[in-house]
């Protein structure tokens, strides 16, 4: 698969709306990408993705991943030595790059 979103740093400025993307409701890897593609950034999608989720006949407002919940994954993961890697990251592994859908992050 080849690069299917904009490049990021690992700051928390950036990785929380790329978390709260990926996070949120009816939002797989497919669609993940498709929205950055289509938007640019996690914080154009975000701000877009109740509209799109009305027009596609969700009759309930959508879920966006809590802000507070995020934050919280990244202070535990951080707290435990551990960090996210987002698909653009030089670290993340080569071969689930290659996959239908890799996984934005881990």
């Amino acid at each position: 698969m080849a690069n299917p979103a904009p490049k990021i740093n690992d700051s928390n400025t950036q990785l929380i709306p790329w978390l709260q993307l990926a996070r949120s409701e009816n939002v797989g890897p497919v669609t993940f990408y498709e929205l950055l593609k289509r938007y640019g950034s996690p914080e154009a999608a975000l701000e877009v993705l109740p509209d799109l989720a009305r027009q596609g006949g969700l009759k309930r407002p959508l879920k966006i991943a809590a802000l507070d919940k995020i934050q919280k994954e990244i202070e535990s993961t951080r707290n435990v030595g551990a960090e996210f890697i987002t698909f653009n990251d030089s670290r993340y592994p080569v071969l689930l790059q290659h996959i239908d859908a890799p996984p934005p992050g881990s």
